[in-house]
């Protein structure tokens, strides 16, 4: 009976593990889900508008010219939850979630490959409660699946390299090839992988050749689509690019000589590693970087990992590395986007952990082993937390993610489709227009007008105004309530605040009655 007892532990403590992780990654990535972040990103709102549109027409297509360029594998997702739950901020962000949920189990499964299931349970549960991936799994950037395909393409191509079938590597270029439609820079990750089947030591060369054809060619095939649309529209296809180059920059077109361009070069490199691995510094575009990135323990972790990869010459290790290096190259080439674009780089960052934790387990003073493996456990744990404590209480009250994802816009779409007396709108703001896409996607009246240019009501068009206008006012608009208030007594005034807690007012919606 013991040993049947030691027998099923040993079958399917992996299974019950799996399942622990994924109720613990639901948790932080559902919860309070459409007020936290509170409001709704623009590029967020692009994400269910386009999902709508392939509701609309149902077509196939590789690239959207949407948020300046992006795939849009992920939105067929998103279009499959529009299609059975109603569109809204909780459903954007569910569909990228998943994703993220997904990535937790892939990314145990990976660790496995190399480590016990302790290892690999308490290197997944840091991996799952890390600020950085919590919060790109809870707005509805598609940048988030990117994760999913470089993990399952990882877990095929060691599963090949082991057990030496050649079905698996094919596979394993085909997952590559899927995930070329999730981020743009996915491209950097097969070819990372070539390199590693070039370099990495195997019986003979013509092993390598026969894995590195088989990778490329399910890779290329899936590939098809999108690198159709590179070769025959790179003036669409490469705007994303162009926008977001270093060398696009007014800061690096300033500089007179060569030799001053590649000094300014040279010094945005300590600079931007620095933030992309410490935070401290906020990209306004994603609201992400206020607080940190990464907390130290991790960071600490990571580079002894990496010292020790280096110092035994550890296959994957170094392939860790090369990854984290080539992964993490936008740092140096291009300008905002600092925390997402580095997406592909998270899996090495905490493998490097594990691999740490790993050589702990191995040590052979039990007591010593016993002490440094209760202090892991313990602080990713404490970690787990202070994470968990930062996203949803400081980051969630902070002025500057608030203003981010325009929370504003989301207040007064609320309001604004609850009148059904409301036929048209007039809209005063200095940020924003009828035309922004967060507008678009909340707002059910569209027929809106944009007026920021001008503020007149003249005393003949009140009557109009009194039965079929709704007026908005925002930004520094707002100094304009009283005059509307004694113009348009018999409207309804709604205030528009600019936090959660309802502390500073930023702007009204006017509605007649």
């Amino acid at each position: 009976m013991k040993d049947l007892h030691i027998t099923f532990a040993k079958k399917y403590t992996d299974a019950v593990l799996l399942i622990f992780l994924i109720i613990l990654a639901i948790i932080p990535r559902v919860i309070s889900l459409d007020v936290i972040p509170f409001g709704l990103h623009g590029d967020e709102a692009i994400t269910g508008l386009e999902a709508q549109k392939l509701l609309s027409e149902v077509r196939f297509e590789a690239y959207s010219g949407t948020a300046l360029g992006q795939p849009i594998g992920p939105l067929y997702l998103t279009a499959s939850i529009f299609k059975i739950f109603d569109p809204s901020i909780f459903t954007i962000r569910v569909s990228m979630a998943f994703y993220g949920i997904l990535t937790v189990v892939l990314f145990y499964i990976l660790m496995r490959y190399f480590f016990s299931k302790t290892v690999s349970f308490f290197t997944s549960l840091a991996f799952s409660f890390s600020l950085y991936h919590i919060h790109f799994s809870r707005i509805g950037f598609m940048l988030i699946s990117a994760p999913v395909f470089e993990i399952s393409s990882l877990i095929c191509l060691l599963y090949s390299i082991k057990t030496r079938k050649w079905m698996y590597m094919l596979i394993a270029g085909i997952t590559a090839g899927m995930g070329m439609y999730s981020y743009n820079t996915f491209i950097l990750f097969p070819l990372s992988i070539m390199v590693f089947l070039l370099f990495a030591p195997q019986d003979k060369i013509k092993k390598r050749m026969q894995n590195l054809i088989l990778f490329c060619s399910g890779w290329i095939f899936l590939s098809i689509p999108l690198l159709w649309t590179m070769l025959t529209k790179p003036e669409f296809y490469f705007q994303h690019h162009r926008a977001i180059s270093l060398f696009s920059s007014p800061e690096f077109l300033e500089q007179k000589t060569a030799l001053l361009k590649a000094i300014f070069l040279l010094k945005q490199i300590p600079s931007n590693y620095y933030h992309f691995f410490s935070g401290r510094l906020i990209d306004y575009v994603d609201g992400f970087g206020a607080f940190y990135s990464f907390d130290y323990f991790t960071l600490l972790l990571l580079f002894i990992g990496i010292g020790i990869a280096i110092y035994y010459r550890h296959v994957f290790g170094l392939f860790a590395l090369f990854s984290i290096l080539l992964t993490t190259i936008s740092l140096v080439f291009t300008i905002n986007g600092i925390y997402r674009r580095q997406i592909l780089s998270l899996i090495y960052i905490y493998w490097f952990l594990g691999f740490t934790y790993s050589k702990i387990e191995q040590l052979k003073n039990q007591n010593l082993r016993h002490i440094l493996e209760l202090i892991m456990i313990f602080t990713i744990i404490i970690f787990a937390y202070i994470n968990l404590q930062t996203y949803f209480v400081n980051f969630a009250q902070s002025h500057d993610s608030q203003s981010t994802f325009s929370n504003q816009l989301v207040q007064v779409s609320s309001i604004l489709n609850t009148s059904s007396r409301s036929e048209r709108i007039l809209f005063y703001s200095n940020r924003w227009s009828c035309k922004y896409e967060t507008l678009q996607f909340l707002l059910e009246n569209q027929n809106c007008t944009d007026k920021s240019d001008e503020f007149s009501l003249p005393d003949e068009h009140i009557i109009e105004l009194d039965t079929t206008t709704s007026i908005v006012l925002l930004g520094s608009y707002k100094n304009k309530i009283t005059e509307l208030k004694l113009l348009l007594p018999e409207h309804n005034v709604f205030p528009i605040y600019s936090d959660r807690e309802k502390k500073e007012t930023d702007g009204y919606v006017l509605i007649a009655e």
